[in-house]
């Protein structure tokens, strides 16, 4: 029993877990969302990442301007050495989340040449 007491305090202390999300919402909503150039669904999307710096995201909806953006997801404070050793280790689970809101634009249609007058010929 006593051995059992310390490897069950070791495992307790493994179970934290952190998990970092990217939040992206759009106007209108139900964009198609590529993060990193892997679709990940429509919007709005909460997105899991595994690294922090530059991210591409990118949203495609029928009828509206394509949107491409690098954005820097920055690590926040207790990450870094060696604050992240307790904040991992901890039997709790965090969520990182970051979030963007992206306004799509319409397309505007094309102006089409107006059709040319017909020149009449006089008739003499």
């Amino acid at each position: 029993m006593k051995h059992l007491m310390p490897s069950t305090l070791c495992l307790l202390l493994l179970t934290g877990c952190l998990h970092s999300y990217v939040n992206v919402a759009s106007d209108p909503p139900g964009a198609r969302v590529f993060f990193n150039h892997e679709d990940k669904g429509k919007t709005p999307a909460k997105i899991e990442f595994l690294w922090y710096g530059k991210q591409k995201i990118q949203l495609f909806k029928e009828g509206y301007q394509r949107k491409d953006e690098i954005v820097d997801v920055k690590c926040p404070p207790h990450l870094y050495f060696p604050l992240d050793l307790f904040f991992t280790a901890m039997p709790f689970k965090f969520e990182d989340n970051h979030h963007f809101t992206y306004t799509l634009t319409p397309n505007v249609p094309e102006p089409q040449e107006a059709p040319k007058a017909v020149q009449e010929t006089p008739q003499q």
